[in-house]
């Protein structure tokens, strides 16, 4: 009989928990995603128990069915994430939609004329940053990554577009009340 090594014997003992905790509610995760993400409820399942399974040594046992649907309620979240992260092909489809082709971007749904207006006037490193922070959802590192800034200068330049941002905003809001 030759001696189970400590990784095997690891392996086994994740695996008997996965089918303790993870397996008996199954049913559950498919419930949570399709409610959560139905056009890629099977993909936030698939993403969620490998999670579950990678997480189970930190697991303490108890709530077995609230911890997994956490699980799959975050990849769900995560999903939705980095589908709004990939709406915008690149930082000049919004910074200059009309070359681009994608002037939908900036329609009456989505920004009000006065903001659009504010947006174009913002200069190219201030439409950058937004687009980068606030469009694709990028943190403030992987903005200054990106650039090949400080990451204090992201949230500056962030924060005085926003600020450009908001006075356009306010005076659509200020011309409106007064007609």
């Amino acid at each position: 009989m030759t001696p189970t090594s400590l990784p095997e014997a690891r392996q086994t003992e994740r695996d008997a928990a996965f089918a303790r905790w993870v397996q008996p509610h199954l049913p559950l995760a498919h419930t949570v995603a399709r409610r959560s993400a139905p056009d890629a409820a099977d993909d936030v399942v698939q993403d969620a128990l490998l999670r579950a399974y990678r997480s189970l040594h930190r697991f303490d046992g108890r709530y077995p069915k609230a911890w997994l649907a956490r699980i799959v309620q975050n990849a769900a979240y995560d999903h939705h994430r980095r589908r709004q992260r990939h709406a915008c092909t690149s930082i000049d489809d919004v910074a200059h939609p009309a070359e681009s082709g994608t002037d939908d971007l900036f329609d009456a749904r989505t920004l009000s004329p006065a903001v659009e207006v504010a947006f174009r006037n913002l200069s190219q490193a201030h439409r950058d940053i937004v687009v980068l922070v606030d469009v694709d959802g990028h943190s403030y590192r992987e903005a200054a990554a990106h650039l090949g800034v400080a990451v204090g200068t992201v949230m500056s330049r962030l924060a005085r577009a926003r600020a450009a941002l908001r006075a356009g905003h306010d005076k659509e809001k200020s011309s409106d009340e007064v007609e």
